[in-house]
């Protein structure tokens, strides 16, 4: 014979339902919690890098433009020939010990 289920055992199962429903709840918006905050860094990434990138475009832009102030014949120049002299000018001895020397200056003001 089937053994019946009393109200009890019934209002026990709907509570132990309600409970895990309530679970279901707080997991769920523990889920959309996480997505968001993973979202959040994500985009917090992609600003830090898009910001680094206009620092860079900046410089480049700043540098290449006071370069073309001192030397106007090179905006006549190939890319070739652009890097020709870049090699030239960097090759010289006095060039780099000069360099080396601001580098070292700016490393000591740290």
């Amino acid at each position: 014979m089937a053994k019946k289920h009393s109200v009890l055992e019934d209002l026990r199962t709907a509570k132990e339902l309600i409970e895990l429903r309530e679970e279901k709840k707080k997991a769920e918006r523990k889920c959309v919690q996480a997505h968001h905050n993973l979202t959040k860094a994500e985009n917090m990434l992609q600003s830090e890098r898009q910001a680094e990138r206009r620092k860079r475009n900046h410089r480049l832009i700043t540098r290449g433009a006071q370069f073309e102030y001192m030397f106007p014949e090179s905006k006549e120049l190939t890319e070739d020939q652009f890097m020709e002299l870049c090699n030239a000018l960097f090759a010289a001895d006095e060039v780099r010990d000069h360099v080396r020397r601001l580098i070292l200056t700016l490393k000591d003001g740290d």
